[in-house]
């Protein structure tokens, strides 16, 4: 082991990353950095006795100073931890009946699975039972690099003369990290024993960041080992999504499907920490995380990429938790993998939903929750049947990352359709109770799917009206009813913007404005109904709908006598829709613009399934019989 002194500046460019440069002014950290010295590191060597260590490069265990070979260490640290020396000691509140604390080797269970977890008396830190001899733990050397530690005679001296300092190093020493853990939401739910917390606290490091710096992309490969949760502990983070990755044309194409077409491999941006990348023409904020709030939880549970980009919005200090440690705390914590798994779930949906992702557009809070808890993530690898033509399919997937192949028996194979993230499958076997009409089948190395069962799905979506609307234009596409495309909100869009071409925009005007009237109060009647007359009734209406002459006179009469009621404008509304339904839907139905939005929601070839398959899929789901379609309902 080699030490060399490394240059102020390389030292306080280093601690720059520690929490020290959040606390401390620039006089006082240079004060600060002339403390340390850097190390350079060797396997198996001890590292010397420091009260602060960071490590620069490398890989160390802190282990028992008593512990035999085979024993697990009490905890690992990897490039960029700011540790104390007594790493892996984290003392307990006092048991009833016990004067004595009680001190927990913090991952001994963790990191070595099912074994050691009993309590140690105070000062030990060997296994269970340990002598009062055995205090000292031992930071040794598994992967070589380089640290800066304390010089004990210098920082002694300088927290004598600075009580500044001097209080601030003593409060990050008692750094309530169990608290902050504890403040959120997945790990409050899961409802962790304080031995539990304090291990979990144990196994995170220090990150500080500058304002304008990455935490990480959009894209970047969130399934490696090293891909970690995030605790802000100070400053704020602004979250960047770009549509691009999630664009929402057919089939939602993410970074794994360029073209939307084929099984291209994703091209993943490097892990970022510390760096600022040119944000996508396209993206936008979509959020703020503050001190106290978290993010990056998703990488613990789902194999795949970022799905924003995070980036400081101030200087900043976080606690971070790799995903290798979390897994490993995992084991003996298993409530903590429910808890986080709502948490992942809840969280996507979100996603796709703020995304506009066909579909999750449509969800309100209150379903994202629901839908949440109902569903299961399930994870497969490459070649797996998730559903088999002709097969009885009782459950709804989404693909929350990568990409499942979609075959049909005699199609050609050449270039099958590839569903990536954010799109979904198995709708139409889970509504009409029929077989599944493709096969579905993991195309890329890993994916991770939200399923939800069929039960489930039809509580949960049966009162959502849009989306009926939404699966009939996917199920009936150009056979759908105008009903449908008004109640849906993009196609309604769709639908206006043609009246204007056919300057027929006024039959729905009227159609929404008269539609309230029905429930409107008895005192506003007559004032409203005046308005509706000289706007879309009378012979000088500026925006006269057309309706036979007999019932315009009729309306007028009703009016001018003052014998409105709630059910005036009935069957002016209803001679409207008709109108639209048999002259001017006929026509939009035909449309490049219709057209392209049956494409994007992914519907179905009409040949392969008949009237009686849609019969029973709405009957399930819509809860009401089908009428004729040009006829309007209540």
């Amino acid at each position: 082991m080699c030490t060399c002194d490394g240059g102020l500046q390389l030292k306080l460019s280093c601690l720059e990353n520690t929490p020290l440069s959040l606390y401390l002014e620039e006089a006082d950290l240079k004060l600060v950095a002339a403390t340390f010295q850097k190390v350079s590191t060797t396997v198996g060597s001890v590292l010397p006795t420091s009260p602060l260590y960071y490590l620069l490069k490398g890989k160390v265990e802190i282990r028992a100073a008593n512990a035999q070979e085979g024993d697990k260490p009490i905890t690992i640290r990897h490039d960029g931890a700011f540790f104390s020396a007594k790493a892996g000691l984290v003392k307990k509140a006092k048991k009833a009946g016990n004067e004595k604390s009680v001190i927990r080797r913090a991952s001994a269970a963790i990191m070595g699975g099912a074994g050691d977890t009993g309590a140690l008396t105070e000062g030990s830190v060997g296994r269970p039972g340990g002598s009062s001899e055995d205090k000292a733990t031992v930071p040794v050397v598994t992967e070589a690099g380089s640290v800066l530690l304390v010089n004990e005679q210098k920082m002694e001296k300088l927290v004598a003369a600075s009580p500044n300092i001097k209080s601030i190093i003593q409060a990050m020493g008692s750094n309530n990290l169990e608290g902050r853990l504890q403040a959120v939401p997945f790990i409050q739910r899961a409802k962790l024993q304080p031995a539990q917390l304090s291990a979990l606290a144990e196994l995170g490091t220090y990150h500080a960041c500058k304002p304008e710096e990455d935490i990480f992309c959009q894209g970047d490969d969130a399934s490696s080992p090293s891909s970690a949760f995030y605790i802000c502990l100070h400053g704020s983070v602004d979250l960047w999504t770009s549509a691009t990755a999630y664009r929402t044309s057919g089939v939602v194409r993410s970074s794994l499907m360029p073209d939307g077409k084929g099984a291209d491999k994703p091209e993943l941006s490097t892990q970022s920490v510390g760096g600022k990348k040119s944000l996508e023409a396209d993206a936008v904020k979509s959020g703020t995380i503050a001190a106290g709030s978290f993010f990056g939880e998703l990488a613990l549970v789902i194999d795949g990429v970022r799905t924003a980009t995070v980036r400081t919005a101030e200087k900043s200090l976080f606690l971070v938790i790799t995903r290798e440690h979390f897994e490993a705390f995992l084991r003996v914590a298993p409530a903590l993998k429910e808890s986080i798994e709502l948490e992942a779930k809840e969280r996507l949906l979100s996603v796709y939903r703020n995304l506009k992702v066909p579909f999750f557009c449509e969800l309100k809070d209150e379903k994202i929750v629901e839908a949440a808890m109902h569903a299961t993530l399930e994870r497969h690898s490459q070649g797996d049947v998730i559903i088999k033509e002709g097969a009885m399919g009782r459950t709804f997937f989404v693909v929350v990352m990568g990409q499942v192949r979609v075959d049909i028996a005699d199609a050609p194979t050449d270039n099958p359709k590839i569903l990536g993230n954010g799109h979904y499958f198995g709708e139409f076997s889970v509504l009409a109770e029929r077989p599944a009409l493709a096969t579905c089948s993991v195309a890329s190395t890993k994916c991770t799917l939200l399923a939800l069962e069929r039960d489930s799905f039809i509580q949960l979506f049966a009162d959502d009206e849009e989306l009926v609307a939404y699966m009939n234009i996917k199920l009936l596409q150009s056979d759908c009813s105008l009903r449908d495309v008004l109640t849906y909100k993009k196609s309604r869009e769709l639908f206006a913007t043609y009246l204007k071409t056919e300057f027929a925009e006024e039959a729905l005007w009227f159609f929404d404005e008269v539609t309230p009237f029905q429930q409107l109060p008895e005192a506003e009647l007559q004032a409203t109904a005046e308005r509706f007359v000289k706007e879309y009734i009378s012979d000088t209406a500026e925006k006269q709908v057309n309706i036979p002459d007999k019932m315009r006179k009729a309306v007028m009469k009703e009016v001018k006598d003052k014998n409105v009621t709630n059910k005036t404008f009935d069957k002016a509304r209803e001679e409207c829709y008709t109108l639209m339904a048999r002259d001017n839907f006929r026509r939009f139905i035909l449309v490049d613009s219709f057209k392209a939005l049956i494409e994007e929601l992914g519907g179905y070839d009409v040949g392969s399934f008949d009237g009686t398959d849609h019969l029973d899929a709405m009957s399930h789901l819509h809860g009401r019989e089908v009428v004729d379609k040009d006829k309007l309902t209540a």
